[in-house]
């Protein structure tokens, strides 16, 4: 009897995971749509930018929103409920940066000044995300001690060399920015992305075949896209190849910068779904 019980809650977990899970791959489907030039053409750029906008507003709202609940169902002080705390807090604060940005782009006719409350609240994002990701490394108390997975943060390591050498020196060195808090948000994005990077596959590593995988494992994922995203973006901004309309044709890169953030967003709510959904928090 118990054995039929547990099967059961198997089949029923799994069935309430289609949904989301659907609805993320829609998601991804509706951007790959949109990027094709001669569809991207019909659609117009302005369309375009609404429909990619509005949907890493809504996967970024959602998984803030299921954060959140789970940061209520446990007890004020209780780690978990410091680690969902941050998570929440930072999510929220990155849905709230999109908002901004966004609505500027669309509606506002670029001019917001940079930096701009939309860096502001990203920056404290970041903050929050890390020590609550950090935390979450921290309760695990699970080391990557197998050989593939030293060789895999070895790879990382010289990555992130070679970051700071390709990203971070010349955004340092570039003297057309001299105002200092301009040059000190330059240079903390791509740090906080590598931070975040680190905490991310990481994740990945130590959960990888394990139960938790499934939620907290598709977290990492999702904030590992997150983090060579950001990372990419601004160096193609930089050197001026980054593709804002692609009705001018497909360029791999800028496609890849553009698709990898939403698939973030959408590794992350449902990452955060099935653990709300295992912990009853929904």
């Amino acid at each position: 009897m118990s054995q039929n019980l547990n099967k059961n809650n198997a089949v029923s977990s799994k069935r309430n995971d289609v949904w989301p899970v659907s609805l993320g791959i829609g998601a991804i489907v509706i951007i790959v749509l949109i990027y094709i030039p001669r569809i991207a053409s019909l659609l117009g750029l302005f369309v375009v930018t609404v429909i990619y906008d509005f949907i890493v507003i809504v996967a970024a709202a959602c998984a803030a929103y299921l954060a959140a609940r789970l940061w209520r169902i446990f007890e004020r002080g209780e780690t978990l409920s410091v680690i969902w705390g941050n998570i929440a807090l930072g999510l929220t604060l990155w849905a709230i940066g999109e908002i901004i940005w966004a609505s500027d782009y669309l509606w506002g006719g670029n001019l917001l000044p940079y930096p701009s409350w939309a860096d502001i609240v990203w920056i404290l994002g970041y903050l929050a995300l890390i020590f609550g990701l950090g935390l979450r490394i921290y309760t695990l108390k699970i080391i990557p001690n197998k050989a593939w997975q030293r060789v895999v943060l070895a790879i990382y390591i010289l990555i992130f060399f070679l970051v700071i050498w390709f990203i971070l020196v010349p955004i340092f060195t570039d003297y057309t920015t001299t105002r200092v808090f301009e040059k000190a948000i330059n240079l903390f994005y791509p740090i906080g992305d590598l931070i975040i990077g680190f905490l991310a596959i990481y994740l990945v590593l130590v959960l990888i075949g394990g139960t938790l995988f499934s939620s907290w494992g598709l977290i990492g994922l999702g904030f590992l896209c997150a983090a060579v995203s950001d990372l990419f973006y601004p160096l193609t901004v930089w050197r001026g190849t980054y593709q804002v309309n692609p009705a001018e044709g497909v360029d791999l890169v800028s496609f890849t910068i553009d698709i990898l953030y939403v698939v973030f967003y959408v590794l992350v709510a449902i990452g955060i779904y099935r653990q709300a959904k295992s912990a009853n928090a929904i």
